[in-house]
Parts: structure tokens; C-alpha cells; sequence
């Protein structure tokens, strides 16, 4: 068996049963890159709880500046097509909350990619692709979709990035 797709059977099984965005989207990002991606010392490429401003200050869950993708964690009950109420009222679905993010950084650190999760599957949307819908990958098939990100390992570990998709 390939040891990418070994791992990732790994990291599933690790995480099928967890998801609170709370207690457990750090340990689930850190476990993914370093362990699947083989990224080694994860915590020096993604910086978690990145303050943006707002009209008050709010904070992007995951960010990794090298590629540039940002990462909004929500919990793994969570339907991400669901509208949610912010801390200011506003009522967003996971992905408008990312753009709004997004346009409230700097535009030179506007992600390329960015990635909604639930701990059970991941949308990946490429923003030089204005207007296609996300990647999405399940969990459960991320060790079937070993091959996406083996066949390019040496760009996504050259690059530190998450998305296998699109790269």
C-alpha cells in the first residue's frame, strides 16, 4: 500500500468521530499537514486565529501565508451550506464569512485558495477561478484521493500547501 494513502487512512480513522471547531480545529490541521502532507514542523507554516479587521476585530481560523490559503473551521455538525449568526448579528454561510475575511485583508495576502471545512469534508475553492464551484473532498475518500496529491507530493511539500487540488 502507498504510504500516503496508508496515512491518510490513518488520519481518517483518527477523525471520524471528533470535530468541535473549539477544542479540536488546530490538533485536525496540524495532524493533516504534518502527518498526510508530510509538511515537517507545521505549526512554523500555518498561523491560527489571525486577527482581521472588521468593523471590530474577527479571526480567520487557519491561514497559511506561503500559499496562500485561508481555512474557515467549522464543527463537524455544521452544514456549511447553513447560515450562521456572527458575532455581530449577521447571519453568513461559512463561505461569505471567509470572503468577507478575504476582502478585508491586505491584497497582497488574498488567498489564492480558500477552504471551508466540518471535519468531514473539505471545499476548496480556487479564487483564481472566479465563479466554479468548490473541489470537494469527503473524509472518508481522502484516502482514495491519495493519488491527487502524491502524483504532485513533491509541489505540495515544496510548497507547504494543503490544496491538492487545482496545483
Amino acid at each position: 500500500m502507498n504510504e500516503t494513502k496508508r496515512k491518510a487512512e490513518e488520519f481518517v480513522k483518527r477523525w471520524r468521530d471528533k470535530g468541535n471547531e473549539k477544542q479540536e480545529s488546530q490538533k485536525f490541521w496540524l495532524d493533516l499537514l504534518g502527518n498526510v502532507f508530510d509538511i515537517p514542523l507545521p505549526t512554523e507554516y500555518i498561523d491560527f486565529e489571525r486577527p482581521v479587521m472588521l468593523d471590530h476585530t474577527s479571526f480567520i481560523d487557519g491561514y497559511i501565508k506561503d500559499v496562500k490559503v485561508l481555512i474557515e473551521q467549522k464543527s463537524a455538525k455544521i452544514d456549511l451550506h447553513k447560515v450562521i449568526k456572527q458575532s455581530n448579528g449577521e447571519l453568513l454561510t461559512a463561505w461569505e464569512q471567509a470572503k468577507r475575511y478575504m476582502v478585508n485583508m491586505p491584497v497582497d495576502e488574498h488567498p489564492r485558495y480558500i477552504i471551508i471545512c466540518n471535519f468531514r469534508t473539505f471545499h476548496i475553492y480556487d479564487m483564481n477561478d472566479v465563479g466554479s464551484d468548490p473541489s470537494i473532498v469527503n473524509l472518508e475518500d481522502l484516502p482514495l484521493e491519495y493519488n491527487r496529491y502524491t502524483k504532485r507530493g513533491a509541489t505540495i511539500r515544496a510548497s507547504r500547501c494543503t490544496c491538492w487540488e487545482n496545483i
